[in-house]
């Protein structure tokens, strides 16, 4: 018997390719995955439609698997998307990238039965490449928000006796001092954060990744405003924080501004007027403390209510002489109004007081003007407001 050994066959050069360009797919795939991770994770973030943040993402990449199919360069094209996707993030969406792939993950192991990855998102966040979004503001340049001018009435003065007052510590000189702030959100998430108090901003602001932590939303049709900041004018949506306190005084319906280039690596944001204007403010530069007493008398939230309300007035001349107006105060906040009053301009100032406007509803009052009132043109005002 004569025995011969046969040498396995190797595969021809047309039957180990498709082998190589498989090889190249499949170790895309995790990149790719990411990526997927990442869409729907910020589409998650920012309250959009489930089925659609889930599926615009993966039919994206379908069309590009479709489009590919038959190319030796689909592995490397898929992965090189995917990586300019991760790598590109940071700088379309500062300081959402952990976040996104957290809740991305989350989103999309769910079908399957997986437990929560958050953890995992954020720990491969720091593995990612990223694109800097920019040098971060330093201390030495204080931000101000500034929203379109306003008439506020005056503050009430402050009586001294009896008055309740809180001393905080704050770091820092100049107008940027970095005082404590602790923060409730809309489900009692707590967060204690520094922010820079900064009596030149209009309102307070929050960057998005604190106003996350604490569960505030910004839905789609979220007031704008245009802000100045030391990197540039740039607009800011408007949310409701519930509450906050400061030392032991409650401020409860804070309009806050969306605003990452508000906030440093030490600081969430800028503590506002409409927050700073309530109390009376003493900097004691030895003792590095602010003093903080409230103003007495009736609790003016105009700083914070004129955002959320739009107004209009309707004016009748009737033959007689008189005129009959009709202002309406249409209230967008999340909250109730307890009482506006609003100013009605012909060629005289009327005032005009509604009573409870529920969030989302609109009030109305009517007004007989007397006779030889010019009411063309006229102008209506919001000059005080409470929550």
């Amino acid at each position: 018997m004569c025995l011969t050994s046969q040498q396995p066959e190797r595969p021809s050069p047309a039957e180990a390719r498709p082998l190589a360009e498989l090889a190249l797919v499949a170790l895309s795939l995790p990149v790719a995955a990411l990526a997927l991770a990442l869409m729907v994770g910020v589409g998650a973030l920012r309250g959009g439609d489930p089925g659609l943040v889930v599926a615009l993402p993966f039919g994206l990449y379908l069309l590009l698997a479709f489009a590919l199919r038959r190319s030796a360069a689909a592995g490397p094209i898929t992965a090189g998307v995917s990586v300019a996707v991760i790598t590109a993030f940071p700088l379309y969406f500062p300081g959402e990238r952990a976040d996104a792939l957290a809740r991305g993950l989350d989103v999309i192991g769910r079908p399957f039965g997986v437990g929560s990855l958050g953890g995992l998102g954020r720990s491969l966040d720091g593995l990612l490449p990223a694109v800097s979004a920019g040098r971060r503001l330093e201390e030495t340049q204080p931000l101000a928000a500034v929203a379109a001018p306003v008439s506020v009435p005056a503050p009430k003065p402050i009586h001294e006796d009896g008055v309740d007052h809180v001393v905080l510590p704050y770091e820092g000189m100049g107008s940027a001092l970095h005082v404590p702030v602790e923060l409730e959100g809309p489900d009692g998430a707590v967060a204690e954060v520094t922010m820079i108090f900064d009596t030149g901003a209009s309102f307070t602001t929050l960057d998005m990744a604190t106003l996350r932590a604490l569960g505030v939303r910004v839905p789609n049709d979220a007031p704008e405003v245009r802000v100045h900041t030391a990197a540039g004018e740039r607009s800011s949506r408007l949310v409701m924080l519930p509450r906050l306190w400061l030392g032991g005084l409650l401020v409860e319906g804070v309009t806050v501004g969306v605003c990452d280039a508000c906030a440093t690596d030490q600081d969430a944001g800028l503590l506002g007027l409409n927050v700073s204007g309530r109390f009376l403010t003493t900097v004691d530069q030895a003792r590095r403390e602010i003093v903080l007493r409230p103003r007495q008398g009736p609790d003016d939230r105009l700083a914070d209510v004129r955002y959320w309300v739009a107004l209009s007035a309707t004016a009748t001349a009737w033959p007689d002489g008189h005129t009959e107006a009709v202002v309406t105060v249409q209230n967008n906040a999340p909250r109730d109004i307890i009482e506006a009053t609003v100013e009605l301009r012909c060629d005289e100032v009327r005032t005009v007081k509604l009573g409870r406007i529920g969030a989302g509803e609109r009030g109305q009052r009517e007004v007989k003007l007397p006779s030889g009132i010019d009411c063309d043109p006229y102008e209506v005002a919001l000059s005080a407001a409470r929550w």
